[in-house]
């Protein structure tokens, strides 16, 4: 079944090993019938699941049983087959493949998919989630590509795609949205809700803290600021505008001269402007995984403007430290626990 279908250049989408034009095709051929979107989500969906298989399955041997039965005629028009041979990850996509297409002896042999317990049960949102010093790159079925910053979570409803574009954030990310005039995408994460059809832009909306933002790149955004009581006005931003929500749930639209404090992350940049130092010690904590204190809490309240390109910890920690006259202390048990204090006048 399946014929003609590329199903290398499919594992290379799968393992995001694609170039740009390679990712194209597979995007085009995707939209070009809701059968191909909907078996590429199952691949992925898949892949997913693979990821979590225990270590002493073997994937290549139940794989070999199975290969042969790929190449049954087609029922599904295919993306222009190529002749390549499968890649280092080919093993694990393969076995994707096979799951996806329903083989049962793959599933008498691994024995580990879960299985629907009724065939009425809702699906489970796919979940993707960093930690302190992470990064990730989230590729959605539609092209709409998602850069994660670290300590975030990221929830994709399972019919993504199929009846609407809708993703849970808590964290901070940027979004570059493929258009789709007849499917808003929307973002709802921690006292903000986020709605656009097409764009690139910016979100930070951390649960534990009280103030978040939507920075927009290109396109028009509609932010609604949400609470436990009521919803305010919602704000239409254009490119350039920054919507910052305040503590008590007000908005607060600007156009900085830049918008690299918000979303220059997402190309390797920490920029802060006039930011306060306790802000900038939770953002320094996330980015490198450490913990920071600072002995002072009225140290919090000072500015710093500042861009970090890619800069290891320790030399951005220590130009900090000289531009604002502290000292850095480490711990003699814990070198990732640090303390900024005031410096000591020379003597």
């Amino acid at each position: 079944m399946h014929e003609g279908i590329d199903w290398d250049l499919l594992a290379k989408y799968i393992a995001g090993a694609c170039s740009e034009a390679e990712r194209a095709a597979v995007e085009a051929w995707a939209s070009a019938d809701p059968m191909h979107r909907q078996l590429l989500e199952e691949l992925r969906l898949t892949w997913q699941v693979m990821e979590q298989m225990p270590p002493p399955v073997s994937v290549e041997a139940a794989w070999q049983r199975v290969r042969a039965q790929m190449e049954r005629p087609a029922d599904r028009p295919a993306i222009p087959a190529r002749r390549h041979r499968a890649r280092a990850w080919g093993v694990r996509v393969l076995a994707v493949l096979a799951v996806t297409l329903g083989v049962a002896l793959l599933y008498h042999e691994l024995g580990w998919l879960p299985r629907p317990e009724s065939a009425h049960e809702p699906e489970a949102p796919r979940v993707f989630v960093t930690q302190r010093g992470q990064r990730a790159t989230v590729q959605l079925v539609d092209g709409t590509r998602i850069l994660l910053a670290p300590e975030s979570r990221l929830e994709v409803a399972a019919d993504y795609g199929r009846t609407g574009r809708h993703v849970t954030l808590a964290g901070e990310a940027y979004f570059e949205v493929a258009s789709d005039s007849l499917h808003p995408f929307v973002v709802q994460a921690p006292r903000l809700r986020v709605q656009v059809l097409g764009t690139a832009f910016g979100v930070r909306a951390y649960a534990e803290e009280t103030r978040a933002y939507v920075a927009v790149r290109h396109g028009r955004v509609q932010v609604q600021p949400e609470s436990a009581h009521a919803r305010a006005a919602a704000a239409l931003l254009a490119a350039g505008q920054v919507a910052r929500l305040k503590e008590a749930g007000q908005l607060e639209i600007r156009r900085p001269a830049s918008l690299d404090a918000y979303v220059g992350w997402a190309e390797g940049r920490l920029v802060f402007e006039r930011t306060p130092l306790r802000e900038v010690a939770r953002t320094l904590a996330r980015w490198y995984d450490l913990e920071i204190q600072l002995e002072d809490p009225a140290l919090g309240a000072r500015q710093l403007t500042a861009t970090f390109e890619e800069a290891p910890a320790y030399q951005v920690l220590q130009i900090i430290a000289a531009t604002m006259n502290l000292e850095v202390v480490r711990d003699a048990e814990n070198p990732r626990r640090i303390r900024w204090r005031e410096a000591s006048p020379p003597s």
